[in-house]
């Protein structure tokens, strides 16, 4: 496909940009809120948490001990539990469809395809990971933001 007025090529081209870009500030947001403790704002405002419990066994001593954790409510992570995976399956569709799906058949959208199973299959581990290593708190996460990957669809 070529560049020409009128063409969607500059539309996908952006929407690929808009995923890297949300992908990015979306781990930001973690990140930042991560290393303040969970006094960084997020969107301009003192952002929402749940304080989650866990538990390690000490691999030298065997003894059970306790550590705290702070789940994201605000921001992407208050928009859908594993917003980080639209944002990367955005760019990797577009990639593909900018790859010339009409001249090069669906080859092109191969690796979005293989990326979407991966991080849907992802996504629900993780769901599993985390119902067990945080308990009540992450029902509660789970509660407060009901979306896996798509908001109001999985």
């Amino acid at each position: 496909a070529h560049w020409r007025s009128g063409s969607p090529l500059g539309a996908i081209f952006a929407v690929g940009l808009l995923g890297v870009a949300f992908n990015f500030e979306a781990d930001l947001q973690r990140q930042r809120f991560r290393e303040t403790g969970g006094a960084a704002l997020v969107w301009g405002r003192k952002p929402i948490a749940i304080e989650a419990e866990y538990h390690v066994t000490d691999p030298k001593s065997g003894k059970l001990a306790r550590h705290t954790s702070l789940l994201l409510v605000s921001g992407w992570w208050g928009v859908a539990r594993h917003a980080q995976y639209l944002f990367e399956l955005t760019a990797a569709w577009s990639w593909g469809l900018l790859a010339g799906v009409g001249t090069h058949g669906a080859l092109p959208l191969f690796y979005a395809a293989f990326l979407t199973v991966l991080l849907v299959h992802r996504a629900i581990r993780d769901e599993e990971k985390c119902s067990l290593k945080y308990g009540a708190a992450y029902a509660k996460y789970k509660a407060m933001v009901p979306y896996k990957i798509v908001p109001y669809v999985f």
